[in-house]
């Protein structure tokens, strides 16, 4: 999504995880409007969840929840973030009730948020399926086909035609290493945050854009995200840009966006970028995050 939803700031809670021993779980996926979906039962219910890497936890949008008319007795309150300027939100959340299933595995999380998804992604979006509940598995995407496929272990013919990229792992975000250059005068490099949940290309933090003085660059078209984030609205430009590379892996941009944001994760100082879909939809993707390092080869 255009958003990426970091830790919500509650006391020590764990999502807990019941599941069947098999070595490849099979997930049929949706690939709309520059999102992955997972098609799931949420308490029995039908459930079209994005899956974001960008995310801790499983979210439910509000909508969804009022429309499907879950009895859940168990709520408390909690702060989130989120990618707008406008600050933490309050949100509510669901203790110990939900109960997910995808591709014949069931997740049971200790806790579950309550966000207002569909102002920001669009009606098909019933929640975000994060990368908790699949803590250990080696993660296969592929966009043309429309599989995801969790497995137990890296067999080594799996990578065959790839190229392998470390990543870092801070806090459940994966950072790849990236190099932008925008122009012959201005190259950035650093971490960027892997955002399977997010629906854009290569977006630029606000402080990695005063740094290397975007402000400065020609021909640049502002842009105004309403409804950016659950921090709220989201401000920027997009520019022109020479390549870009993760690793010396090409991506074929010509286009990126920088952040003008004051607070939010796209004002963050932990990354350079976040990279979304319409960067990742062009690669096979393997995670194998145990090992800190991603597979891709070009679709």
């Amino acid at each position: 999504m255009k958003t990426t939803f970091p830790a919500i700031f509650l006391t020590a809670l764990s999502l807990s995880m019941t599941s069947l021993n098999a070595y490849s779980q099979e997930h049929d996926i949706e690939y709309f409007k520059n999102h992955v979906y997972l098609k799931t039962e949420i308490n029995g219910k039908p459930a079209n969840l994005i899956f974001d890497t960008g995310a801790e936890v499983v979210y439910l949008d509000s909508t969804y929840v009022a429309d499907n008319a879950f009895n859940f007795k168990k709520r408390g309150d909690a702060m989130i973030n989120g990618v707008g300027s406008d600050g933490p939100s309050n949100i509510k959340i669901i203790i110990g009730e939900v109960t997910v299933i995808a591709a014949g595995q069931t997740y049971k999380p200790d806790y579950t948020p309550i966000i207002n998804l569909r102002t920001i992604v669009g009606d098909q979006a019933d929640g975000i399926f994060g990368m908790k509940a699949i803590d250990g598995k080696i993660i296969s995407i592929d966009y043309k086909n429309l599989k995801l496929n969790l497995y137990d272990k890296l067999d080594p013919q799996m990578t065959e035609g790839y190229q392998c990229v470390p990543v870092k792992i801070q806090s459940r975000q994966i950072l790849v290493p990236l190099k932008i250059a925008v122009n012959s005068h201005t190259v950035i490099t650093g971490d960027a945050l892997m955002d399977l949940g997010s629906g854009s290309g290569i977006a630029i933090t606000s402080p990695t854009a005063t740094k290397y003085s975007l402000d400065t660059v020609a021909n640049k078209t502002p842009f105004t995200n309403e409804n950016g984030g659950l921090g709220g609205k989201s401000t920027g430009y997009i520019i022109s840009i020479a390549n870009a590379d993760i690793a010396g892996v090409i991506t074929d941009s010509d286009m990126a966006k920088y952040h003008t944001d004051k607070k939010g994760s796209m004002a963050s100082t932990n990354y350079i970028a976040n990279l979304g879909n319409e960067v990742w939809s062009r690669f096979d993707i393997i995670l194998d995050l145990a090992d800190n390092k991603i597979y891709l080869k070009k679709n």
